[in-house]
């Protein structure tokens, strides 16, 4: 892996402590929702799971937390990687939004949109380092959206 700097560390241990916080949150907070609410909350839930595992199996021999590629990863540009540049933090931030929805709770709400800033501070980073890394990103990085498909 290219050589990790503090930012790296920094941007992991932040979204580590969100992501407990909100586990904490999850286990210990019992808001029954209704029909439309519970609904949605496990549309959002399910369909970060299936969009998260995607992308986590695409690229699966170059996966890191940390924003700095590894050495020997390769650009991937197809499936979830087509269709957005970071899909595994949407599919993240899609769980973590319906998590909050179905709990009804503002707390694990607010924690969804600090993580959800986290990702686009810690993406802005990564984008940087794989611009450098792949001379071709810069090209990716204007035909696809960062966490949303583009609108073309």
């Amino acid at each position: 892996m290219a050589a990790l700097k503090a930012q790296d560390y920094l941007f992991v241990g932040i979204q580590l402590i969100i992501g407990a916080v909100y586990g904490f949150c999850a286990f210990f907070v019992q808001h029954p929702q209704t029909w439309p609410f519970n609904q949605a909350g496990w549309l959002l839930i399910i369909s970060g799971i299936l969009f998260t595992g995607w992308a986590v199996w695409q690229i699966r021999h170059h996966i890191t937390m940390f924003p700095t590629p590894k050495d020997h990863a390769q650009l991937i540009t197809t499936g979830a990687f087509a269709r957005v540049r970071h899909p595994i933090y949407s599919g993240i931030l899609l769980i973590a939004f319906g998590g909050a929805w179905l709990a009804g709770s503002w707390v694990m709400m607010g924690l969804g949109v600090m993580l959800n800033a986290l990702f686009y501070v810690k993406s802005n980073y990564e984008e940087k380092r794989l611009s450098a890394f792949f001379p071709e990103y810069p090209v990716y990085m204007q035909e696809t959206g960062k966490f949303f498909p583009k609108l073309k």
